[in-house]
């Protein structure tokens, strides 16, 4: 088994267990560190009206419902991801706007909905570690996109997850793109220079 192909199935593998443990949580429990999970990131992120892309939650993750709400209440614009393609387009969403399917579970408004240019971006995720790595769903469309945002300057890249999504050790490639800080219901885990220097 070449690197490569080691490094895709310790993916796998983690993909598996990591969905299990995130699925095994109590709904009650997801919901309330959910809301905690608002209130760290409203706290947390920069007070200026960046545009800011979030997401509409799937499956048993951190739910965005409030903290999609609140972001627009207090002035930023906030997109969701579209899949266009291979690739992620974040376009605005405002209230009562109708939603689309995009494959994979997700939803997003249509393709006459503004893209926006985020300054933060809020990822989910199915694990995560100390330095930041985070685990996706294996199709790489959030690397692509936060790789091809940072081009454009700069970006801050967050993290939503509940703690117990959190790993000694997220396998990555070349691909993959780190996080700059994971907010979890118990607060913001901004990535150690010690841990990132094992990347």
């Amino acid at each position: 088994m070449t690197p490569v192909e080691d490094v895709a199935a310790q993916k796998r593998a983690l993909r598996v267990e990591a969905a299990r443990r995130r699925d095994a949580l109590d709904p009650s429990d997801r919901s309330l560190d959910s809301l905690a999970i608002t209130r760290h990131a409203l706290a947390f992120l920069p007070e200026e009206r960046h545009a800011v892309a979030a997401y509409l939650a799937i499956r048993s993750e951190v739910d965005t419902g409030l903290l999609v709400s609140l972001l627009r209440q207090t002035g930023r614009v906030v997109g969701v991801p579209a899949i266009e393609g291979e690739e992620l387009r974040f376009r605005r969403i405002s209230e009562g706007d109708a939603l689309e399917p995009q494959g994979f579970g997700t939803n997003a408004p249509g393709a006459e909905a503004a893209e926006i240019a985020p300054a933060v971006i809020l990822a989910p995720l199915l694990a995560f570690d100390g330095a930041g790595r985070r685990l996706g769903y294996g199709r790489g469309f959030y690397d692509r996109a936060i790789a091809r945002v940072r081009q454009g300057g700069p970006v801050l890249v967050v993290g939503l997850g509940f703690s117990a999504q959190l790993v000694e050790r997220v396998p990555t490639d070349e691909r993959d793109q780190t996080l700059d800080a994971v907010i979890t219901e118990n607060g913001v885990l901004v990535p150690s220079a010690a841990a990132s220097r094992t990347r």
